[in-house]
């Protein structure tokens, strides 16, 4: 019977063309964050990575996802409900709570400020042979040579831009799944450029800025026009505008690579932030952000306490990933997997990672949420109990 009901689920993933991920991460021991402790919900971190746990993916053959980042016993709970679906609702990519931030929206519209979307599409991309004048960006150039566009999933990469009443750029290019942090920052009246340093630079660990397969890479990206963003229809619509491919819609920005396996380390910055954010990278320079750092922690602290939950924070880097080929079925659940890596010898960058835990019950709400998801996730929580 266990094998029939083995054979069985491998040949229905087969029939829907969908596969199985099990990535592996080590994991720092948990901080419960508080407005008392020194340690904030953005500090940096160098911690030992000390526990080792799996985290599995249901997807399709265009990287689509139907599960995402579950630990074991979600995994199996989640899993054998999309086997009894009929028609499984595919996940948005890194997506936060969209009520959250159309409510953060219409905050910073009070202030004078509008939010502005389009989609984006690699054209073509150059590495950065070296480095060595990123202290002196204003007055050299970087030397770059021509590389092959990576492959990517299919999905659109749909990016915001913060403008004034006169049109101005206050903050430009903040991917969707930070966002709404982003918004809760500016309405806090924490400064754009402090934004900046906190939220959408790049953070990448020494030994991988250090090592010799890291590259910057330059990337031509064209986009589709701008939309301005009222309503959560707005944001879904996003994706379907067409790309314009023609130098008024072509946006260069900079990303950190692996040059082995296109794995990206931390988000993209355009080229107008590029010194900046280069040096940030790069040195260990006094930060004026620190803060505004600690006054966005308190403020979603006490936002956890007014609605009767508490966080920790930990650190993760994933080890590997391996892709599932066989299951062991007893009593009808999973019990075992077994699969095959397929990254050799990654090099994956440090993250930080939130659970959220009921106050009273002590039981985990929400675990693995980014920063850009707690924040929208509490304000949800807030919401509630208004």
């Amino acid at each position: 019977m266990a094998g029939e009901i083995n054979l069985d689920i491998e040949k229905y993933l087969d029939e829907k063309r969908w596969a199985v991920n099990m990535l592996i991460y080590n994991y720092s021991e948990p901080t419960r964050i508080s407005d008392d402790t020194s340690v904030t919900l953005l500090s940096d971190e160098r911690r030992r990575l000390t526990k080792r746990e799996a985290r599995f993916q249901l997807f399709n053959e265009y990287g689509e996802l139907y599960i995402d980042g579950a630990d074991l016993d979600d995994f199996r709970s989640q899993f054998f409900k999309r086997l009894a679906e009929k028609k499984s609702k595919i996940l948005p990519q890194g997506t936060p709570n969209l009520r959250i931030v159309i409510d953060l929206i219409n905050e910073i519209d009070k202030m004078g400020l509008r939010v502005v979307g389009s989609h984006q599409e690699l054209d073509e991309s150059w590495d950065c042979v070296y480095d060595n004048v990123i202290p002196d960006l204003k007055n050299h150039d970087l030397s770059f040579k021509k590389e092959p566009v990576p492959k990517k999933f299919a999905w659109d990469h749909v990016f915001y831009d913060v403008v004034d009443s006169d049109d101005n750029l206050v903050l430009k290019q903040i991917p969707e799944k930070m966002l709404g942090a982003a918004l809760l920052s500016l309405v806090l009246k924490i400064k754009p450029y402090n934004i900046k340093q906190i939220l959408l630079f790049p953070k990448i660990s020494s030994d991988i800025a250090a090592n010799a397969d890291t590259r910057l890479r330059l990337e031509n990206h064209y986009c589709s026009g701008f939309r301005v963003v009222r309503s959560i229809s707005d944001i879904k619509l996003l994706p379907n505008i067409p790309i314009k491919k023609s130098d008024n819609y072509l946006i260069k920005k900079f990303q950190f690579v692996n040059s082995k396996n296109d794995l990206e380390y931390g988000g993209p910055f355009v080229e107008g932030d590029a010194r900046d954010a280069l040096i940030q990278v790069s040195y260990d320079l006094p930060d004026a952000s620190k803060d505004d750092s600690k006054k966005l922690s308190d403020w979603i602290v006490k936002t956890a306490d007014k609605a009767h939950v508490y966080i920790q924070r930990s650190e993760r880097r994933q080890d590997n990933s391996y892709l599932v080929e066989h299951f062991i079925i007893k009593d009808n659940t999973i019990d075992d997997l077994i699969g095959n890596t397929q990254i050799a010898d990654p090099e994956y960058n440090h993250e930080t990672v939130f659970e959220v835990f009921d106050s009273s019950t002590e039981e985990s709400m929400r675990y693995d949420l980014s920063f850009g998801e707690l924040v929208t996730y509490l304000l949800s929580l807030l919401i509630k109990e208004s």
